[in-house]
């Protein structure tokens, strides 16, 4: 609405300013056009001077006043019947996951195996869009495999019904008819639901190269050059880093 406003008297049309004592939004903008700042147009009831003189000196009773004298205890408190919640200073990770938003920077290792509870399949990222794309898709993985239904063809061999195609999983042969699991060496979903009805392990499922002993074993014995390669003998050095222009790091 339309207000006229009395920067003097302190009204205004809205009536909240008088009442308040604090400028309203239309008083705001008559003082910001007149030159003035909005704190000299707040009541001085609201000021620290005034509150500090309200207890400058010693407050006593009314005359006549009877006054008990006693010691005054804080209030009781009763306990409810359930156990006491412990308080703890949270982390800044928790606090950024609780207003929503992305944490500055993460790093962590990720056991593959864990995610199929297994600690012997090991591979370590940097979570990153690609890390939290690849999580998501196994955990996807795992959901879906929960809906699907499995009827058993031979001691290997199941037809797996759900998801976007039916599909006949093989797990002698690591294959299934929607080609992830031969091409990633690592359960789909229709292989997990397979290999959790036959009652094996999932990570029973994951080939052999994601293992930690293949890892070992790969760089267990000296790694020579070809024959005929010539190689020069040179000491090496770590690359030269440029330090950039601002600030570094601690």
């Amino acid at each position: 609405m339309d207000s006229a406003v009395d920067l003097e008297h302190g009204k205004c049309d809205c009536g909240v300013y008088a009442v308040e004592k604090i400028p309203c939004s239309h008083a705001i903008a008559a003082g910001t056009s007149d030159g003035l700042h909005i704190s000299t147009l707040v009541c001085l009831v609201y000021s620290k001077d005034f509150l500090f003189a309200g207890y400058s000196e010693n407050r006593y009773p009314c005359v006549g006043q009877q006054v008990e004298e006693r010691t005054c205890f804080p209030p009781d408190v009763k306990r409810g019947p359930r156990r006491q919640k412990k308080s703890r200073w949270q982390s800044w990770l928790e606090l950024s996951r609780m207003r929503g938003r992305k944490p500055r920077k993460q790093h962590m290792g990720l056991i593959l195996g864990a995610l199929f509870l297994q600690p012997s399949f090991l591979v370590r990222f940097e979570e990153t869009d690609s890390l939290k794309d690849a999580l998501g898709n196994e955990i996807l993985k795992l959901k879906i495999a929960d809906t699907m239904t499995v009827q058993p063809i031979d001691g290997w061999r199941f037809f797996v019904k759900g998801g976007k195609m039916d599909c006949v999983v093989d797990l002698e042969h690591g294959k299934c008819d929607c080609g992830v699991y031969a091409v990633e060496k690592i359960p789909c979903s229709h292989a997990i639901a397979a290999g959790t009805s036959a009652g094996l392990h999932i990570s029973t499922l994951v080939c052999p190269v994601y293992s930690k002993d293949f890892l070992f074993a790969g760089y267990s014995e000296n790694i020579y050059p070809c024959v005929g390669q010539q190689v020069e003998e040179r000491t090496c050095f770590p690359p030269d880093v440029k330090r950039g222009p601002g600030r570094q790091k601690k």
